[in-house]
């Protein structure tokens, strides 16, 4: 017996399109009433690495953020924008209870970067991490959510003890 629920997509196709100045640099359409997964999302972030190669000759994720994401942002140099975007060393300014969700499988997120050892010292945050989600993977059914999902279940469960 799975611990982990699977959903079809109930006869649906679910579609994803990634675009840029230039127009369409990617469309993935699933196959009618597949199971959407962790491994249909990664499979869908090494497609879109193998794209933005090609277009950009960027070949590692710092190299787009310092050619495209840390410039969207205003920063003049990508470690900034790293700086500025980590967790590390600003848990300790946290004064409110605070839980965090992440997930080891996250393409964006790797699991040796989560602030683990900060948030143990912390006394105000808390972070769950689950085997699998990928990078906002949390969600299941449709939009808008419901409380029937895992990450709306986890964070009622919390305000609930909260008050």
């Amino acid at each position: 017996m799975s611990k982990f629920k699977a959903s079809s997509s109930a006869g649906m196709v679910v579609t994803s399109v990634l675009w840029d100045a230039e127009g369409i640099t990617m469309a993935d359409y699933s196959k009618k009433g597949a199971t959407i997964t962790g491994y249909y999302y990664a499979d869908q972030i090494r497609r879109l690495q193998e794209v933005i190669k090609e277009k950009t000759g960027c070949k590692t994720i710092k190299e787009f953020d310092a050619l495209f994401t840390s410039k969207q942002f205003g920063y003049a140099h990508v470690d900034d924008y790293y700086s500025d975007a980590t967790l590390h060393n600003k848990l300790h300014y946290i004064t409110v209870p605070l839980l965090c969700l992440s997930a080891a499988d996250d393409p964006f997120q790797p699991l040796e970067a989560i602030p683990i050892k900060p948030a143990e010292e912390s006394t105000h945050v808390a972070i769950v991490v689950t085997a699998r989600g990928g990078h906002i993977g949390f969600l299941q059914g449709w939009w808008p959510s419901s409380k029937e999902e895992y990450m709306g279940r986890l964070f009622v469960e919390f305000l609930q003890q909260l008050m």
